[in-house]
Formats: C-alpha cells, sequence, structure tokens
C-alpha cells in the first residue's frame, strides 16, 4: 500500500513535466542550431530604409520561415537557402524608431512545429 501510495504521484508528476512544455510550445521548439541571423546595417534608419537579412547554417531544401516583430506589426515571410545553408533577404524598416525583434525558423520534422534556429535585434533610429 505505501509503494502504491508513492508510485501514483510520481507518476502524475512526470506526466505533467512532459504535457506542460508539449502544450505551452504551441507550434514552436527550440534548436540547438549552429544557424545564424544578422541585420546589415544595423541601426538603421526608420521610414523605409532598406536592410538585409543573413545567414547561415541552415539545412537546405527546409525553407527558412523569418518572423519581424517591429512596435505596430508582425511581419512574416519565407526564403530559401543556397547550396551552402545561407539565406538572404532584403526588407524594409516602417516608420516608427524601435527595436526590431528578428527569428528564424525552419520545419526540421513533419507536422506544423516550427524549429527556432536563430534570433537578432535591428536597431531603428
Amino acid at each position: 500500500m505505501l509503494l502504491r501510495r508513492l508510485v501514483f504521484p510520481v507518476v502524475v508528476l512526470v506526466s505533467a513535466l512532459i504535457a506542460v512544455p508539449a502544450y505551452a510550445g504551441g507550434h514552436q521548439t527550440t534548436s540547438t542550431s549552429r544557424a545564424s541571423v544578422s541585420a546589415s546595417p544595423n541601426p538603421v534608419a526608420s521610414g523605409g530604409s532598406s536592410y538585409t537579412l543573413s545567414g547561415c547554417g541552415y539545412v537546405l531544401g527546409k525553407s527558412v520561415n523569418v518572423v519581424v516583430n517591429e512596435p505596430k506589426a508582425m511581419l512574416f515571410t519565407s526564403v530559401g537557402t543556397d547550396s551552402s545553408g545561407c539565406m538572404r533577404l532584403m526588407l524594409w524598416t516602417g516608420d516608427a524608431p524601435a527595436t526590431y525583434a528578428i527569428s528564424t525558423y525552419q520545419q526540421l520534422r513533419g507536422g506544423t512545429k516550427q524549429t527556432l534556429m536563430a534570433s537578432t535585434s535591428l536597431q531603428v533610429t
């Protein structure tokens, strides 16, 4: 009886530890990849100035999904990689000065989960 009292709470705890991260993660997982992303020039002027995102270390044959969090908008776009696993993308700034948070994702496994590959920030003045 004592063993049963100890086993049940342990099973419940382990189940919770497995279920909570799977639920909280939604459709995103984190990666220990060696992918990188950088923005240039950084800083850059607001009001429609161009900037380039570039990086390497991405999985060949898989699109790189880019998310740019601006103060008044969130931009989603996708770009392919070259034969070396590198990507390059030109974008334009919005009207408001701010720090943009930029993340790149790839769908590494089946299904819809996106794996965070790299992130950076861009200072828009």
